[in-house]
C-alpha cells in the first residue's frame, strides 16, 4: 500500500506560531459552516495542530476548524474530514479574522468525483471487507505480529521503513528518509496521546507501521510505510485492520478517515482502501481569496496573464499553482 499522506497536505512554511484563540474560533464555527464535533467547541483538528507545530508548520485556527499552510501562502483545513456544507462566500469572514491571503476547502458535492475516504466504524469486523481483503488480513494475521510502538522504538525500528518505501515511490523527503528530520519527527510524537504508532512485524522485523490520530468521533489514518521485500506477508492488511477493529471497539469513536482521493487518481490503492470498507464522501475543493485579493483574482486579464506566463516557463511552480487556485474559485 506504501505511504499513506495526511488528509490535509502538510504545511510547506513555518512563520511561528500565530495562532487565534478558540474563544475566536467558535464565535466563527457558525458563520463559515464548518462545525466541530469536539467537546466544549475546541477547534477540529487540535491534535494534530500540537503534531503540526512541533514538526516547524505554521497553523491558526479560525471558523472552529485548524488550518495549516498548504502551498505558499494558501491555507487548507488541518483534519482531513472537513468539509464546507455552507456557502463559499460564508468563508470570507474567516478570511478577515486569520489575515490570511486565501484557503483551499472541501465543499459537499454529490456529483464531485474525488473526496474523502470514510468508514463507518460502528459493527466494523471481518464481514465488513471484500473477500479478497479478508483473505489477506487473515494470513497477515497468521503470520505477523501486531503491538504498539512508542515513539522511541519508532525511532530506532521505522527509518529503513521510511526509505525503502520512498524508493519505490521514486521520490524524496527528508523528514522521514534522513537520520535527523526523522529524529525530529519521532520527537514530535512524545506526549501525546491522541496520537497512535501501531506495527506488523514478521520473524521481529518491522515490516510496516502506521500513525494514526484519535479526536472526538473521528480516527483519522495518517501516514504509513513499510519494507520492500516483506510486502508478501499481507502485513499492510492485517496492520489497517487490526487498527480500525480496535478503534471500533473504543468508546466514542464513529468513523474513521483515510485521507482524499489522489488527482490524478491510484486505482489499486482506492481498490485497496474500498475493500477494506472505506467509501468516497465526495466533495470538489475550492479555493477562496481574501476579500481585497478576490477582484483580481478573479479577472480574466490576470488569469490570461498567469497562462501566458506558464506557457513562457513551464518549470516555474508557482506559476503552475497560481493558475490552479485561480481557476478553482467559485462563481461570485
Amino acid at each position: 500500500m506504501g505511504w499513506r499522506p495526511a488528509g490535509a497536505a502538510p504545511a510547506d512554511e513555518s512563520d511561528g506560531a500565530d495562532v487565534h484563540c478558540a474563544a475566536r474560533a467558535r464565535k466563527l464555527c457558525g458563520v463559515t459552516g464548518l462545525t466541530t464535533d469536539l467537546p466544549g467547541g475546541a477547534p477540529q483538528g487540535d491534535a494534530l495542530r500540537v503534531l503540526w507545530e512541533r514538526r516547524g508548520r505554521h497553523t491558526l485556527v479560525a471558523g472552529g476548524w485548524v488550518w495549516a499552510r498548504h502551498r505558499g501562502p494558501v491555507y487548507a483545513p488541518l483534519a482531513p474530514e472537513a468539509r464546507l456544507d455552507g456557502p463559499v462566500v460564508a468563508l470570507d469572514a474567516m478570511l478577515r479574522e486569520a489575515r490570511v491571503p486565501a484557503v483551499r476547502v472541501p465543499v459537499a458535492d454529490p456529483l464531485a468525483d474525488a473526496g474523502a475516504y470514510v468508514l463507518d466504524l460502528r459493527g466494523y469486523a471481518l464481514r465488513s471487507l471484500s473477500r479478497s481483503a479478508r483473505r489477506n488480513v487473515v494470513r497477515g494475521l497468521e503470520g505477523c505480529v501486531i503491538r504498539r510502538l512508542e515513539p522511541q522504538e519508532l525511532g530506532r525500528l521505522g527509518l529503513l521503513a521510511n526509505q525503502d518505501t520512498l524508493r519505490r515511490q521514486r521520490r524524496s523527503d527528508p523528514e522521514f528518509g534522513e537520520a535527523r528530520g526523522w529524529a525530529r519527527f519521532v520527537a514530535s510524537l512524545q506526549g501525546v496521546p491522541e496520537l497512535r504508532v501501531h506495527a506488523a512485524f514478521v520473524d521481529d522485523v518491522l515490516a510496516t507501521w502506521t500513525l494514526s490520530s484519535r479526536e472526538g468521533p473521528w480516527l483519522r489514518l495518517l501516514w504509513k510505510f513499510g519494507r520492500s521485500h516483506l510486502r508478501g506477508h499481507h502485513a499492510d492488511h492485517a496492520l489497517d485492520f487490526r487498527v480500525l477493529s480496535e478503534a471500533a471497539a473504543e468508546p466514542g469513536l464513529v468513523h474513521a478517515v483515510d485521507g482524499h482521493t489522489a488527482t490524478l487518481g491510484d486505482v489499486g490503492l482506492d481498490q485497496y482502501k474500498r475493500s477494506h470498507g472505506f467509501r468516497v464522501e465526495p466533495h470538489r475543493k475550492v479555493t477562496r481569496f481574501h476579500p481585497w485579493l478576490a477582484p483580481l483574482t478573479r479577472s480574466r486579464p490576470a488569469l490570461a496573464a498567469v497562462r501566458g506566463l506558464r506557457r513562457m516557463l513551464p518549470e516555474e511552480t508557482r506559476l503552475a499553482l497560481g493558475e490552479r487556485l485561480m481557476a478553482e474559485q467559485d462563481p461570485l
